[in-house]
C-alpha cells in the first residue's frame, strides 16, 4: 500500500515538473505578431548578417536610413540550408 502511493506521488511530481518545464519552451515563439500570408520585398544593404541556430538573422538597411531586422523562424539554419542558402549567401555590404 505505501509503495502504490509513493509511486502515485512520484509520477504526479514529475507530471507537474515536466509541465511547469515545457511551459516556457511553449510561449517563447509566439507567431501572433506574424501574417505568413503576407509578402514585403526589401531592397537595400546587408549590414548584419547571423547565420546560427536557433535564429538566423538578417539586417538590412533600405537607402531610407531605416534598419530592417529580419528573423528566420525558430527551426533554425537547416531550413535555409534546404532551399539553398548558406553563410556565405550574404556578406556585409551586399546589396539586393
Amino acid at each position: 500500500m505505501k509503495s502504490t502511493r509513493r509511486l502515485v506521488i512520484i509520477v504526479v511530481v514529475v507530471v507537474i515538473a515536466l509541465l511547469l518545464l515545457a511551459s516556457p519552451v511553449y510561449g517563447h515563439h509566439p507567431y501572433a505578431a506574424f501574417d505568413n500570408n503576407k509578402t514585403i520585398k526589401i531592397e537595400g544593404k546587408v549590414v548584419q548578417y547571423l547565420f546560427a541556430n536557433p535564429h538566423p538573422r538578417l539586417q538590412v538597411e533600405d537607402g531610407q536610413k531605416q534598419r530592417w531586422d529580419i528573423e528566420w523562424p525558430a527551426r533554425g539554419i537547416l531550413p535555409l540550408r534546404m532551399r539553398g542558402i548558406r553563410q556565405d549567401s550574404l556578406r556585409y555590404g551586399d546589396t539586393r
